[in-house]
């Protein structure tokens, strides 16, 4: 079981626990196989993370990982402007990553 952003998520996986509203209501229930459809309709009622069953995306925390890293290295230069251009480049550098190839 893991808990995934959306955007993430992909056709073919299970839900683990059921999408529910804040209110309570169910949008879909657990165990549903996710479908584009149902990707839509969660967007669209702004879902942002969902839990499924197995780890699908387990490189795509590695990349969090890798992210805080990076804040971690550059805590000590926010005063210098090339040093915090450079973390902003490489941060964008790496969340494009993460997105896009789930690293």
């Amino acid at each position: 079981m893991q808990k995934i952003p959306l955007r993430l998520a992909q056709p073919g996986m299970f839900l683990a626990q059921p999408v529910t509203q804040e209110g309570g209501r169910v949008l879909v229930g657990a165990g549903m196989e996710l479908t584009s459809s149902i990707l839509d309709r969660l967007a669209a009622a702004d879902v942002y993370s969902i839990v499924v069953e197995g780890s699908p995306v387990s490189g795509f925390f590695a990349g969090q990982k890798v992210l805080a890293r990076l804040d971690h290295l550059f805590r000590k230069h926010e005063e210098d402007q090339f040093m915090c251009a450079l973390r902003v480049l490489l941060r964008g550098y790496f969340e494009r990553k993460a997105g896009r190839e789930n690293f």
